[in-house]
Formats: C-alpha cells, sequence, structure tokens
C-alpha cells in the first residue's frame, strides 16, 4: 500500500518554516537599517570631503538626524545601535532554531501518520 503524501505532517512543517522565516526577517530588516544609519552617520560626518555629485543627497540627508556633540554622545549611538543589532540578533537566531528543531522532530516523527512511515522490507511487502 503506497502512502500519499500526509496533509498534516506537510501542514505542520509548512507552518514551521513559514514561523522561522518570520523570525529572520526582522533580522535582516534591522541589519539593513543598521547599514543604512551607519553610512548616514558617515556621510554626515565627512560631508566636506564628499564627491560633489553626492552634494545634493547628503545636504538632504544632513538636514534629517545633525549631531555634533561630543564624542562620548557619538559612542553611545554607536554602542546603542550595536546593542540593539545584538538583541535583534539573538532573539531572531534563537527563536529560528527552536523552530528548526521542532521542524526536524516533524520530520523524523510519523505525525498524523495513521500507520508508522518506516518504510516495509521485502517480506512485508508481497
Amino acid at each position: 500500500m503506497t502512502d500519499g503524501p500526509n496533509l498534516l505532517k506537510l501542514t505542520a512543517t509548512l507552518a514551521i518554516d513559514y514561523l522561522r522565516w518570520t523570525q529572520l526577517a526582522p533580522l535582516i530588516t534591522i541589519w539593513a537599517f543598521g547599514l543604512a544609519m551607519l553610512a548616514a552617520m558617515l556621510f554626515i560626518t565627512f560631508e566636506e570631503q564628499s564627491w560633489d555629485a553626492l552634494g545634493s543627497l547628503l545636504e538632504w540627508i544632513a538636514g534629517l538626524e545633525p549631531f555634533n556633540g561630543p564624542a562620548g554622545n557619538w559612542m553611545l549611538t554607536f554602542g546603542g545601535l550595536a546593542l540593539v543589532l545584538f538583541l535583534v540578533n539573538a532573539w531572531c537566531l534563537s527563536i529560528a532554531h527552536a523552530l528548526g528543531l521542532a521542524r526536524r522532530a516533524v520530520d523524523e516523527s510519523s505525525f498524523g501518520a495513521g500507520q508508522s512511515s518506516k518504510p516495509l522490507s521485502v517480506s512485508e511487502r508481497s
């Protein structure tokens, strides 16, 4: 007897994969935001040394997040950004890892199967 696709097991694995993606999407988003913020801060800081072609873009950016405070405040800004990136990474990767373990457990189990999902030996098939 051939077993068709196990709909319950397929649904469970797709749901777990979707939940893993929802945990990895914020990770990608926060890194993109962090890199864009770092680039903007560097462009603002070194605006006078930048290329003429970027002049109008840098003026627009400089008019948004300007910061001329002491070095300690800059260090707190960069440190805070790094801490946020670390916390989001730790959270997203730990949840994704736990969901990966759940996915592996579902794949290895006979979840939702009416009978054992072990392949039959030659003598049992006939």
